[in-house]
């Protein structure tokens, strides 16, 4: 629920984002605290059944929503993502 949460706070943060100074140093941070939440949530959920291959959607629907805001988040720190690890 914290990610989810944390996902929803997007539009507040980048509504900010181009009125103050400093709102660059708060967006990274923002989104380093996604990826702490997005960690834990991957580490605590199985996203795909590793024995059937049966995917959760729902949550693999949180992970294409992740995948969605670091994106644009990243744009506006104006850096390049990666396409895989």
């Amino acid at each position: 629920q914290r990610l989810l949460r944390h996902i929803l706070q997007f539009y507040d943060v980048i509504e900010e984002f181009p009125k103050q100074d400093n709102q660059t140093s708060n967006l990274a941070a923002w989104v380093y605290q996604l990826a702490v939440y997005f960690n834990q949530f991957y580490g605590e959920n199985q996203v795909v059944d590793v024995k059937s291959g049966v995917i959760d959607w729902d949550l693999l629907f949180i992970c294409q929503g992740t995948y969605l805001v670091m994106l644009r988040s990243f744009d506006l720190l104006g850096l390049r993502s990666v396409d895989f690890m």
